[in-house]
Formats: structure tokens, C-alpha cells, sequence
């Protein structure tokens, strides 16, 4: 049975370890838009999606790490699932902590004159979490309504690009409440994150080529 829950933490951390890239490249670009805009809330965008990228980086590099200990050692099962279940609160705190930078950020947006570069802006676990999924996904709800009020007020491809990211990253956390149900819904969860970041990360390149 181990071997089974190990198996799916490989596919885990190779769904990861390429969101995580993602993750940062779009962390770079945001901070290269602000470069060249100067607008601030592409510099809160870059730091929420470098904390997502570490907090991706460190659940991924500590869990390789755990794996790497069971292939040299035998360990209790209590001791492997306290160390597993350490590694995804970190992850899991500074993966909130991002959400809650993109949602101060459009809630600072929402209290100045949106631009068009503005409407720009943006917007990622074996150890099943449901506190963590549904708190990430109240926080993503409230970033969708205001990049759908931006999409509305200015019907740009990047924020269209943006307001799609977001919604394909709100609905993977909706399929990873229902992981329970099925393994379906945990894949299609991982694939629409990818998605997401997919879409962000096109919309941030083309803001910083302005």
C-alpha cells in the first residue's frame, strides 16, 4: 500500500516541478513589466508568484528528499507521514500567502483608476488538504471577479488571457476538493493548473514587451 501512495507522489512532484517552472517564469516577467511600465502592481504580482514557485520548490526538493531516505533506509510509517505532512504546511502557507498577494493586489486595484495596463494583471498535493483547497479557492473567487471586471471594462487579449489563467486555477482547486471521489478529478486538477499557469504566463510576457 506504501508503494501505491509512493507512486502517486512521484506523479505529484512531476506535476509540480513543471508548475514550478512555470511559476517563475512568470514571476520574472511580471518583475521585467514593472521594469519597463513601472507599475506597481506587476511588482506585487512578480512576488506573489516567486512565493508560489518557492513554496513549489521546497515541497518538491524536501519530499525528493524524503523519498531518497526511504530508498536507503526502512522508516515508520507515522515518521514518513509527519515528515510528508511538514513539507506540504510549508508549501501550503506560502502558497496561500501568494493568493493573498494577488488578492491585495486587485483589491488595491480596486481602489484606483483601472489602465488598460493595469486589467493586465494576473492572476498549484498528494497530502490532501481540504482547509488549504477551499481557502485557496475563496481567494482565487474574489481575484476572478475583479480580473472578469477588468476583462468587461477593457477587452484586451492579456487580460482576457489573465481572466481565463485565473478561472482555469480556481477550478483545479475545485477538483482537488473532490479528490476523495475519484483520481480523475486529482489529474485533471494537476493538468488545468498547468493550464492556468500556461495562460498567465503568456499574458504577463506580452505586458512586459510593451
Amino acid at each position: 500500500m506504501l508503494q501505491g501512495y509512493l507512486g502517486v507522489i512521484r506523479f505529484d512532484l512531476l506535476m509540480e516541478s513543471m508548475a514550478l517552472i512555470l511559476a517563475f517564469i512568470i514571476a520574472f516577467f511580471a518583475f521585467r513589466a514593472y521594469r519597463v511600465t513601472d507599475i506597481k502592481p506587476f511588482l506585487y504580482l512578480g512576488v506573489g508568484f516567486l512565493l508560489m514557485g518557492i513554496g513549489m520548490l521546497s515541497r518538491v526538493t524536501s519530499i525528493s528528499y524524503i523519498l531518497w531516505l526511504l530508498a536507503i533506509a526502512e522508516w515508520p510509517t507515522t515518521t514518513i507521514r509527519r515528515m510528508l505532512q511538514s513539507a506540504e504546511m510549508t508549501y501550503s502557507g506560502l502558497r496561500v500567502a501568494s493568493y493573498v498577494v494577488f488578492a491585495a493586489t486587485y483589491a488595491y486595484a480596486s481602489t484606483k483608476r483601472l489602465s488598460t495596463s493595469m486589467a493586465m494583471l494576473p492572476l498549484q498535493v498528494l497530502i490532501y488538504n481540504p482547509f488549504f483547497e477551499v481557502i485557496s479557492a475563496l481567494l482565487l473567487a474574489f481575484v476572478v471577479a475583479w480580473t472578469g471586471v477588468n476583462y468587461a471594462q477593457n477587452k484586451s487579449a492579456e487580460s482576457g488571457l489573465v481572466l481565463v489563467g485565473f478561472s482555469l486555477l480556481l477550478l483545479s482547486h475545485v477538483f482537488f476538493v473532490f479528490t476523495p471521489v475519484g483520481f480523475g478529478f486529482y489529474l485533471s486538477a494537476h493538468l488545468l493548473q498547468l493550464l492556468a499557469l500556461s495562460f498567465v504566463m503568456s499574458a504577463v510576457v506580452r505586458a512586459s514587451r510593451i
